[in-house]
């Protein structure tokens, strides 16, 4: 069996290389914003990271099904049943995580976290 990485690494690799960055960047170029200034600004790139993180932890419940049976995928969740967690345990804290960075997508989440986790463990 291949070693599992750690949650630090997995977030780490993914925040940086997701490409959300660039994403976001082109988007505001875009649409005429073109202060440099607003990319070195510790609160853009703050955003950024946040919404990067959002984005993977998204990305990881949605793909978990398809990835489950694969060997070597950094899927959050894969990671934490490897270290203990149940499906509903592993699911809740990725939606714990996205409630942590105060997102602009809480209010989705809050709403239905509760249902859909009910719904998760039964998989």
């Amino acid at each position: 069996m291949k070693e599992v990485p750690s949650l630090s690494v997995v977030d780490y690799l993914r925040t940086t290389n997701i490409g959300v960055e660039l994403g976001v960047m082109a988007v505001i170029h875009a649409q005429g914003y073109n202060e440099p200034t607003l990319f070195s600004d510790p609160a853009w790139c703050d955003l950024i990271k946040s919404i990067t993180q959002i984005v993977y932890h998204l990305n990881d419940i949605v793909s978990f099904e398809v990835e489950k049976t694969q060997i070597g995928t950094c899927n959050t969740i894969s990671i934490q049943i490897h270290n203990g967690m149940t499906p509903q345990q592993a699911y809740l804290s990725i939606i714990q995580d996205i409630n942590n960075l105060d997102s602009i997508f809480k209010e989705l989440v809050l709403e239905n976290n509760e249902k859909v986790a009910r719904s998760f463990g039964d998989l």
